[in-house]
């Protein structure tokens, strides 16, 4: 899963205002923060196989330090604790720790059986990504949902706070169509690795644009 990461961090920014929308964003794409990583020092592996999925084309032979339910717990009680450093709030820190380990149940429903319970473990998934349609519905749905949870905290922003908004999903579903109808990466390590971690700066933009609508941020 894409963009449905994302609309975890839109709909929980609602649930715990005092934590800004990147940090939501993190939290939700934290496994995939970690995935790239990783692979550059040689303790997960990727490779490129069109038409091993009809969405995608990587194969993730090895994802389990990043991606296993029992890593993401792992992940997700070390970012909630910093988390909670910051806002000092329980409720923060086990909503982002649920966060981190919600990117596990997402990928779960969408991938192949590559997703473990814990490291070695035996490898699921329920393979939404054989589905163009029914990955599309599921993932743009959730996607949807998430926005408008998130629109409805923002009271009285200016116009052009909206346009960069509007400018901001775009770029996402752009990425989205891109990803999935684009030609396949390069099968390169470094180059997975390197595009996986372009999208990181979104972090930053969200944060701006919490700023923007006028909500809450650090």
């Amino acid at each position: 899963m894409f963009i449905g990461h994302f609309a975890v961090g839109f709909a929980l920014k609602k649930a715990e205002p005092k934590v800004p929308l990147g940090v939501w964003f993190a939290g939700a794409m934290f496994l995939d923060i970690l995935w790239p990583v990783f692979l550059l020092i040689g303790i997960e592996k990727a490779s490129v196989v069109p038409g091993i999925t009809v969405v995608t084309p990587l194969n993730l032979e090895i994802v389990h330090w990043s991606h296993s339910l029992l890593m993401s717990a792992v992940w997700g009680t070390l970012f909630g604790a910093v988390v909670y450093w910051r806002v000092r709030t329980a409720k923060a820190f086990l909503l982002t720790a649920l966060a981190v380990m919600s990117h596990w149940l997402l990928d779960y429903v969408t991938h192949t059986a590559d997703m473990t319970l814990a490291p070695h473990g035996a490898r699921m998934g329920l393979e939404l990504w054989n589905s163009l349609a029914g990955t599309l519905v599921v993932e743009l749905g959730i996607f949807a949902v998430g926005i408008a949870i998130y629109v409805r905290m923002v009271r009285n922003a200016a116009r052009s706070a909206w346009i960069h908004f509007a400018i901001l999903i775009v770029f996402f579903l752009v990425m989205y169509v891109a990803a999935i109808f684009g030609p396949p990466p390069p099968n390169d390590q470094t180059v997975l690795a390197v595009s996986a971690l372009a999208l990181t700066p979104v972090i930053m933009w969200a944060n701006w644009l919490d700023k923007k609508l006028g909500l809450h941020t650090f």
